[in-house]
């Protein structure tokens, strides 16, 4: 029978690991929901599902941003950075708006003040959607263009198997408390 730290345990190991990967899950789930399979319909399919998506031009650094306005989810592109660098962005934002802005009901996602994790989330979001695209060549192209996505997918991955080496090492300790106890009784 699992014990309380057991269960306490695994809630923790399965909520930490939600945080990294469940925003890949919503990528996914969207692009069911819209039917897109490459790259290239993604704007379209994300304003036909409501978002309303501006290029601009934005100071040098800033590639996007999003903001509710009028109760409509608004994306803005920088429209200076390359196509493959917008593409990214917008779903990017897209991230945002699904996973922050505006989340499901359900959605399991913690609205978290540890820097950095909302847009650890959103780029994973950017990055699910990129890999379950249809079109490898263009794949290539917009991973190539955000170099902040490999970084990204390097964290998730180390992150992943740290949360697993710790889930692991509580198994272990528990077993050999555990242990312990028996043989302090059988004394």
């Amino acid at each position: 029978m699992k014990s309380q730290n057991d269960i306490l345990t695994f809630e923790i190991v399965a909520k930490v690991l939600g945080c990294i990967w469940m925003p890949v899950l919503k990528a996914a789930q969207m692009q069911k929901a819209l039917n897109i399979r490459s790259l290239e319909e993604t704007s379209a399919a994300a304003q036909r599902a409501g978002f309303e998506i501006s290029f601009v031009d934005l100071p040098g650094k800033v590639s996007g941003l999003v903001a509710p306005i009028g109760g409509k989810p608004h994306i803005v592109v920088n429209r200076r950075k390359s196509l493959e660098h917008q593409q990214y962005t917008i779903l990017h934002e897209l991230g945002h708006c699904l996973l922050h802005v505006n989340p499901s009901p359900s959605a399991d996602l913690p609205v978290s003040e540890i820097e950095g994790l909302v847009e650890f989330q959103a780029d994973i979001f950017a990055i699910g959607w990129i890999i379950q695209t249809e079109d490898d060549q263009k794949r290539v192209e917009v991973l190539n263009q955000n170099p902040e996505a490999a970084m990204v997918t390097l964290l998730a991955g180390g992150m992943t198997v740290g949360v697993l080496i710790f889930a692991l090492i509580a198994v272990i300790i528990r077993h050999f408390r555990s242990r312990i106890s028996v043989l302090n009784e059988e004394q």
